[in-house]
């Protein structure tokens, strides 16, 4: 039955929508001014028609009725708060995640994640939080490149959407960006005409979003209800806490290692430079350059080169110079034991103090990758140390299912010492690559046609790549190689400045320049021996190339040409050292070409520069040919 009460409460209703309605539509107010206007119309009518006593007495119903709302509202956040849920891991949530979204893991752009959710707070470097989804795309008529769509994470969803400027004339556009972060969202549901509303604990309004596609709203009702109903919401910042806390204190942990080891190496390098007078920097920095050159060519026996850019699984090979690369950087004090090929032994250890051992697997798929950390025979780990798994090293695209993989593994009873699925991430480091970058790796930047292998499928790899993740990844190492020495000539140049009575911004500026020039010199040397010495070897093979090619590594080509006695370490050392002799000796060779400089300042400067050695070479040849002499400086000690 109908009562005067409901009746009431429609006509109340009715005046506040009617002056919403007119105020917003037609008198061209905003929605916040709209609302109040509505409000005050209402009570100037009550006034009116009815006095002050009908006014009391709906303003009494409408708090009762809020009053029994916000009651209903407090239960269900009980409800939900005190409902019992199954442990679960950002791993585990991924997996369900999944289902709803099913992504493609390996085709997620991270550059353009990274960049979609710049500042928003819903992807992060914190353990645990990664991209689960990801479906974004520009619009073809604007020439920024901005993407808009959906990004959903362990963390929570961002949406960006493209509306129009209401502020602006003309037709123009802005971003409109919401995040969902799940924590403390106990209810969602989705309305007519694809409306979403969301209710969050310690929120009182709740959450309206509109605008979307029938098919995306319902894929962000469903998202957070998996996320309401396994507990996710209700644990999301306690757990990625957890990892995050974890992380930190590695950090920190790593941190004061790396702090130890600078003051050691910042005395040991005031020892040296104590010894002997200052040089002057433009010719500390070519010895420097010079005498790093013997140390840098190791590297390529230290990354396996051979292997790298000569057999089938040198897309692993690549991986684990990468990842020595970014140990380095990161001040891990990596040492490279992949070189002495140990079965079932390390690939490297990283630390000083908590030394951990990491074997690199990198496979076509993530059950391949753990599956071949495992014995097929009797399923146990087949790389143990002192008792203990080594951490195994897997493609970054690959990273969450490989924890999950692992997870499976520690649950049956397969690692030994483990019987917490939830550490299976202590077990599994995230690499350096992808398993589609590993394989570019091992292309060179001077191939033509270049192609890998991926999903069963034969795919181009272009200039770019190539020049990223290749020739990149030996430009990072050769700098690293470099960067001891580096270090030497930075602490010499500061001292030498300082006490010629430089001041202290002026002798930091020129030391800053002594540390930058070796090492880009070195890693620019490194990546182009690298690089041309896969190149250099197949065409080595053709006896018609001997002559050409002995410019650039002397008469090594002469002996071997036509034949197969040559291996890419060689090619790459050799063109490393000739690269270093033309970019230390070479300058001042070409100013006495050209009479700028007397013999006497030339012989005084090579001398200076730590270049002597290479003298008698040059001397013998240097009128003649410019080149020869380059060759003569290096190469007539080759032993094949």
């Amino acid at each position: 039955m109908i009562t005067m009460e409901l009746v009431g409460l429609f006509i109340v209703w009715m005046i506040l929508y009617g002056g919403y309605y007119f105020l917003t539509r037609y008198a061209g107010l905003e929605k916040k001014a709209g609302i109040y206007g509505s409000i005050a119309i209402f009570i100037a009518l009550c006034i009116l028609i009815a006095g002050f006593e009908l006014l009391i007495y709906y303003i009494v119903g409408i708090l009762l009725i809020g009053i029994f709302l916000i009651g209903k509202r407090n239960s269900v956040i009980r409800s939900w708060a005190k409902r019992e849920y199954d442990y679960i891991t950002p791993y585990d949530f991924s997996d369900r995640i999944s289902k709803l979204t099913n992504p493609n893991e390996e085709a997620i752009p991270y550059n353009r994640v990274r960049h979609f959710s710049a500042e928003s707070g819903i992807l992060t470097e914190d353990e645990g939080v990664f991209a689960i989804s990801y479906d974004a795309h520009p619009h073809d008529d604007e020439v920024a490149f901005i993407e808009y769509g959906i990004l959903v994470t362990t963390k929570g969803i961002l949406i960006k959407n493209r509306v129009k400027d209401e502020a602006a004339e003309g037709k123009q556009y802005k971003v409109e960006e919401i995040a969902i972060p799940y924590q403390d969202v106990f209810f969602v549901k989705l309305n007519r005409d694809n409306v979403i509303m969301i209710l969050r604990k310690g929120k009182l309004l709740p959450t309206i979003i509109k605008g979307e596609s029938e098919a995306r709203a319902k894929l962000i009702v469903n998202i957070l209800k998996e996320a309401i109903n396994s507990g996710w919401s209700l644990n999301c910042s306690r757990e990625l806490g957890k990892l995050k806390e974890a992380q930190d204190n590695a950090i920190v942990e790593e941190l004061a290692d790396l702090d130890r080891k600078e003051q050691i190496a910042q005395a040991e390098a005031t020892a040296k430079i104590n010894e002997q007078a200052a040089a002057f920097d433009d010719a500390s920095t070519k010895a420097v350059t010079l005498g790093m050159q013997a140390d840098v060519a190791k590297g390529f026996k230290l990354n396996q080169i051979n292997d790298r850019f000569g057999g089938a699984q040198g897309h692993g090979h690549a991986a684990e110079q990468a990842g020595q690369v970014k140990d380095f950087w990161l001040g891990k004090n990596p040492v490279a034991l992949g070189g002495t090929h140990e079965k079932h032994g390390a690939d490297r250890v990283i630390g000083i103090i908590n030394k951990k051992y990491i074997q690199t697997k990198f496979y076509a798929s993530p059950s391949k990758t753990i599956g071949a950390v495992f014995s097929s025979e009797t399923g146990q780990p087949l790389y143990m140390n002192k008792g203990k798994m080594m951490i195994i090293e897997v493609p970054k695209d690959q990273h969450s299912k490989c924890v999950k993989l692992m997870a499976q593994k520690i649950s049956e009873g397969k690692v030994p010492g483990e019987t917490n699925p939830a550490n299976a991430a202590n077990y599994v480091k995230k690499g350096a690559l992808t398993y589609k970058q590993s394989q570019i790796a091992t292309k060179s930047i001077f191939e033509r046609n270049s192609t890998i292998q991926l999903n069963g499928q034969t795919v181009e790899v272009g200039f770019g790549k190539k020049l990223l993740y290749s020739a990149g990844l030996d430009f990072a190492t050769g700098a690293a190689l470099a960067l001891p020495g580096s270090l030497v000539s930075f602490v010499w140049v500061y001292a030498n400045s300082v006490w010629q009575g430089t001041d202290s911004d002026e002798a930091l500026n020129r030391a800053t320049k002594a540390i930058v020039k070796p090492i880009l010199t070195s890693a620019v040397m490194y990546t182009v021996a690298s690089q041309f010495s896969k190149s250099l070897k197949a065409a080595a093979g053709n006896t018609n190339n001997a002559t050409a090619l002995t410019v650039a590594t002397g008469n090594m080509i002469k002996k071997v040409a036509g034949t197969s006695k040559i291996d890419t370490e060689i090619i790459a050392s050799k063109t490393l050292g000739t690269l270093a002799v033309v970019a230390t000796v070479g300058p001042d060779v070409t100013r006495f070409l050209v009479g700028r400089i007397s013999p006497q300042q030339l012989t005084k400067n090579l001398a200076s520069t730590g270049a002597g050695m290479v003298v008698g070479g040059w001397l013998g040849s240097v009128v003649p040919v410019v080149g020869t002499a380059v060759g003569a400086a290096v190469l007539p000690s080759v032993v094949l």
